[in-house]
């Protein structure tokens, strides 16, 4: 029989909830992995919890089992089914047996959850649903977090041919697939009220939005040298595709009105855009483990998307260090954003542009940016405030009217 690698066991005379997810919860650079933890906090302050990790990459399990977490959380490894093992897990679960068949880590899930008994299993994303089980018997909720179908019907628009016939009719078959998935749950979440309509018919999706550690009171001003930050994993499309739009197309109407202006660019993946860096004042850095410096040297964070889905974790964090945002609407997706109050908006390459030199140009528009932004981000997506809405959502499943 497979058992379960279990640390850190505490009990607590409180509701049981298992946490299932597959990326580890403590990444501070990823979003979803910052929405996995202020959930899991969230949780833990009402919950005996327990989270379960569906992953089996050894540099992730490692990364899992290292970092300190709250004393009232116990973590569990879930491995593979017999058979699985020697499989990547990236590849082992979208198989063929993984859609149709019995999920990657199904066995040692089940084995946890008889010696566990919850009373409530919490699943981040798809993925982790197709890595385990979904039992009968015991609430589930199933956080979206960023619907597949939405995405890929983007992307598809800026395909030709074949290439977009096939992507439209990906995207139909995920929304499909997303909504009969919904139908398992006893609660969905997703992050954007724009995200509801997406599963309809269900009626019992919530919206929980993503949230950020935002300090009590408003952070320093940056100094806002003409310097643009954009920072961002470029392995992920939208934001590769996003980048070299706003270098190819949008930056030559910054730089002609403004030569001395820099436009820095940080995330993983930046290697395989180094060609960008032969663009006057573009600077591709690379992944850099510490942004703050950045931040604090940049007068504002651009948000070039033109593709995805989901919210921006990376506009919450600039709005609590106190950093103006310049975003495309699709980027500022989620947040309500108030074109000239809490961000500056622009579509169009003559519109972003504007925006940014916009904000190179005034110091008082930076400013009065800076602080909107951490008053509405701090009142509106605080983990304090998100907290508020978890334990609702929990209450609700739990002592429903």
């Amino acid at each position: 029989m497979v058992k379960p690698v279990i640390l850190d066991m505490v009990t607590i005379d409180r509701p049981r909830i298992v946490y299932v997810t597959y990326t580890v919860p403590w990444n501070p650079r990823y979003g979803g992995a910052i929405r996995c933890r202020g959930i899991i906090e969230g949780l833990a302050e009402q919950s005996d919890l327990h989270v379960a990790f569906a992953g089996s990459t050894p540099s992730d399990i490692e990364t899992f089992l290292k970092l300190p977490v709250p004393n009232n959380i116990t973590r569990h490894v879930l491995l593979p089914n017999p058979g699985w093992e020697g499989v990547d897990d990236w590849k082992g679960s979208r198989t063929i047996n993984a859609y149709v068949g019995l999920g990657m880590y199904r066995r040692s899930f089940i084995n946890l959850i008889k010696v566990i008994k919850p009373d409530l299993n919490w699943y981040f994303e798809v993925e982790s649903v197709r890595r385990t089980a979904v039992l009968r018997g015991v609430p589930t909720v199933l956080d979206y977090c960023d619907l597949r179908s939405r995405k890929q019907m983007r992307q598809s628009r800026y395909e030709a041919g074949l290439k977009q016939v096939a992507g439209i009719a990906k995207a139909m078959l995920l929304h499909l697939d997303d909504v009969l998935i919904a139908t398992r749950f006893t609660r969905s979440v997703v992050a954007s009220p724009d995200e509801i309509g997406l599963l309809w018919p269900m009626r019992n999706v919530t919206v929980l939005p993503n949230g950020y550690y935002f300090p009590s009171s408003p952070p320093p001003i940056s100094a806002g040298c003409q310097r643009l930050l954009f920072y961002g994993s470029l392995f992920y499309k939208p934001n590769k595709d996003g980048v070299r739009w706003l270098c190819r197309e949008v930056w030559p109407l910054i730089i002609d009105q403004m030569p001395e202006a820099q436009l820095d660019i940080a995330g993983l993946g930046g290697e395989d855009m180094s060609e960008l860096s032969n663009i006057p004042g573009v600077n591709v850095l690379g992944f850099v483990d510490d942004l703050d410096p950045l931040i604090r040297q940049s007068a504002a964070l651009v948000v070039p998307l033109r593709v995805g889905g989901g919210t921006r974790i990376k506009i919450l964090e600039a709005w609590a260090k106190g950093l103006p945002v310049v975003s495309t609407n699709i980027g500022a997706e989620g947040l309500s954003i108030q074109d000239g109050k809490t961000g500056l908006i622009g579509d169009t390459t003559e519109e972003f542009a504007g925006q940014c030199i916009s904000i190179l140009q005034n110091a008082t528009i930076r400013n009065q940016l800076a602080s909107a932004g951490y008053e509405y981000g701090h009142q509106n997506f605080s983990w304090e405030i998100i907290q508020e809405q978890l334990q609702a959502i929990c209450k609700s499943i739990f002592r429903p009217d």
